[in-house]
């Protein structure tokens, strides 16, 4: 058997492997153009157009960059907390991974899988005055929590304080942030929700967010450079595979042609499915893990646990537990993004403990 049999016949429920649209499999079986090729700059005018209405406003600035979603998360704070006194806000890992990027910054830490808490941030707010940006991830990808945006918007709004959201898990299901008067800047990734091959780190960019041009980054990392690159032949600064851009323009384009209500409807449902699956078998999904496309569940005892294990791999299937914040809380995770409709009827056979 070769290796594409291989890949072919496995099933991934990982947060890092959407499963393609049978467009963007198409797009990526193509030709290769060069980066500044009319072809390219026609990919890239298409992918931001679908971006901008997938992320619910489009007059947002889209800024794509070869890399993953880490990249985009590096450009945000780098361009958003420079020069100012920012407040991170944490329950995750990712949260976690925010706060470490900018040590200047000031970590508020609300405890794995626990909701931001609106007195909690209020309070440290009127104590530290100075603090004039927020930063927060939208939806928490090691515990599968859709933190509260709408709350965040509220707060800032009233301060007169901008925010920026780590959106790499939410950008494609969770429509709409991008319309918080508030937020400045939000990332994304091709992979994940967008069911893109990974490999592209978006930057969402809010045209009334005042930006300030900053010498001290490494140029790689400054943002002007970025955007006066749509005025270059391909409109990208540096080297970008046209596959993987011709792959998350099918994959948006997929999404936006089933519907994007749908297309979460969808995913909540195989997200119900396995759940249920799970749940007659005596696994418990974390509480609190509310998001579409990942949920994160306590093992099962330890013997029946190496036995699942087992029976999964015979069958081709991979869940998410070798990392080491859920091996620490005695969690895996289940993830399904992208096309599973065809599937959707198997699941209780291949997760079938």
């Amino acid at each position: 058997m070769c290796p594409q049999e291989i890949s072919m016949n496995r099933y991934s429920f990982v947060p890092t492997l959407p499963r393609l649209f049978p467009s963007a499999e198409d797009a990526i079986r193509a030709a290769m153009v060069s980066h500044r090729s009319v072809e390219f700059e026609t990919l890239v005018r298409r992918t931001e157009n679908h971006l901008r209405v997938l992320c619910g406003d489009e007059s947002f600035l889209v800024i794509l960059v070869s890399g993953p979603g880490t990249f985009a998360n590096e450009l945000m704070i780098r361009n958003f907390c420079s020069g100012h006194r920012s407040l991170v806000l944490c329950n995750g890992e990712f949260g976690y991974r925010l706060a470490s990027a900018c040590p200047e910054c000031i970590a508020l830490d609300f405890g794995f899988a626990r909701h931001w808490e609106e007195e909690r941030i209020l309070e440290l707010l009127d104590s530290k005055p100075e603090i004039d940006r927020i930063i927060g991830v939208c939806c928490e990808t090691s515990s599968g929590m859709v933190n509260d945006i709408a709350m965040l918007n509220r707060i800032c709004e009233a301060r007169g304080i901008w925010f920026a959201l780590d959106a790499v898990s939410a950008l494609g299901v969770e429509s709409g942030f991008c319309s918080c008067p508030a937020l400045a800047m939000a990332t994304g990734s091709s992979g994940k929700a967008l069911a893109g091959v990974p490999g592209i780190a978006i930057l969402l960019l809010n045209p009334r967010f005042p930006r300030s041009v900053s010498e001290v980054q490494p140029k790689i990392l400054q943002l002007e450079p970025l955007l006066s690159a749509r005025e270059m032949p391909g409109m990208v600064r540096n080297t970008m595979s046209s596959l993987l851009l011709a792959a998350l323009e099918a994959s948006c384009r997929s999404i936006l042609e089933l519907g994007q209500d749908h297309y979460r409807r969808r995913l909540l449902a195989l997200k119900d499915a396995v759940r249920l699956c799970l749940a007659d078998f005596g696994v418990k999904a974390l509480a609190g893990s509310d998001s579409p496309i990942v949920t994160a569940f306590h093992r099962p005892e330890p013997e029946v646990w190496r036995s699942w294990l087992r029976s999964l791999d015979e069958k081709g299937v991979e869940i998410y537990h070798r990392v080491c914040y859920l091996e620490q809380r005695n969690l895996f995770e289940i993830a399904a993004m992208g096309d599973w409709q065809e599937e959707f009827h198997r699941i209780p056979d291949l997760l079938q403990l």
